[in-house]
């Protein structure tokens, strides 16, 4: 077995100068993508493969916790726009669909978007310093667009029962 270890050590060895310019390629690709958070997630995505190697996640530590800053931001922007949208009303306006449909549409879109980022995030940064920070404020933005669109869901639900109690709306044809 001591015959294995040591093969085993001789061929890491012989891939760390492989695995050096793998991470040096990578590092430029990412550099030269998209000023974007989340195109750069795409970008470590294509390759995360490579990723699972231990001295390629070492090599780019850097521009992986760079991206988990980033992608931190982006969840917080997106925190802010959701909170001022919901507060104020000023849900994005869809085509030929009622303002509750769009409503309840707007924050699924959200959720999905969160859960994608999430999964994503957890692959390839999830070893990083300060990443279930990040993931605790991914959840907590999922939740609260959860609860938003629950609760737009009732407020509707109410009204229609009510429009149907007081004769102000008929199911009649």
């Amino acid at each position: 077995e001591s015959s294995w270890k040591r093969a085993l050590k001789d061929h890491e060895r012989l891939l760390e100068p492989v695995e050096q310019n793998i991470a040096s390629k990578l590092r430029s690709k990412v550099a030269g993508s998209s000023e974007r958070a989340t195109q750069r997630l795409r970008c470590f995505l294509q390759y995360r493969n490579l990723l699972m190697r231990p001295s390629i996640v070492e090599l780019l530590r850097g521009e992986r916790e760079a991206l988990l800053r980033d992608i931190s931001s982006h969840v917080s922007r997106l925190e802010s726009s959701f909170e001022n949208s919901s507060a104020n009303g000023a849900v994005p306006r869809g085509k030929d669909m009622p303002r509750v449909v769009e409503s309840i549409v707007w924050a699924k879109q959200l959720e999905t978007k969160m859960q994608g980022i999430r999964d994503h995030a957890s692959k390839l940064l999830g070893d990083l310093k300060g990443f279930e920070e990040f993931k605790n404020n991914v959840e907590h933005l999922q939740s609260k667009a959860k609860r938003w669109c629950r609760d737009v869901y009732d407020k509707w639900k109410a009204q229609i029962s009510d429009d149907l109690d007081n004769s102000d709306v008929s199911l009649r044809m």
